[in-house]
């Protein structure tokens, strides 16, 4: 089961797979990609309808999603000492440095996981593995 956790991975993820189904094919070995785990527009409406998340895009390559998972596993992971320092404790006008953010960031990754773990029993049910 491949999975990508960044967009511009999953071209590549998304060939690699088909050319090793296609070169495994026939064998015990089989390969598949689960694009549910990263479905970025699922969890934009995660976060909107669920968690009430309303974010104003800043133009940088950055948001709330990605940010507040990284608060939840380690704040250093989201370098909140250097950004409560330089007063820059939110991104895209949505606040990191709090409770809301570390429990955004652990629904979301809830969320993450149950997609793919429902695909993954999807896939294996039509293939029968």
């Amino acid at each position: 089961m491949l999975m990508v956790g960044h967009g511009a991975d999953q071209n590549p993820t998304i060939e690699v797979s088909k050319a090793l189904a296609e070169k495994w094919k026939g064998s015990e070995a089989a390969i598949y990609y689960v694009p549910e785990y990263y479905d970025y527009n699922e969890v934009e409406t995660f976060e909107h309808v669920v968690l009430h998340v309303q974010q104003a895009r800043e133009g940088y390559h950055d948001d709330y999603y990605t940010a507040s998972i990284s608060v939840a596993i380690d704040p250093n992971g989201a370098r909140m000492p250097e950004r409560i320092k330089a007063g820059k404790t939110t991104i895209n006008g949505v606040q990191l440095a709090g409770p809301k953010a570390v429990e955004d960031g652990k629904k979301i990754m809830e969320f993450r996981t149950e997609a793919a773990v429902k695909a993954i029993q999807k896939l294996l049910a039509e293939n029968k593995l």
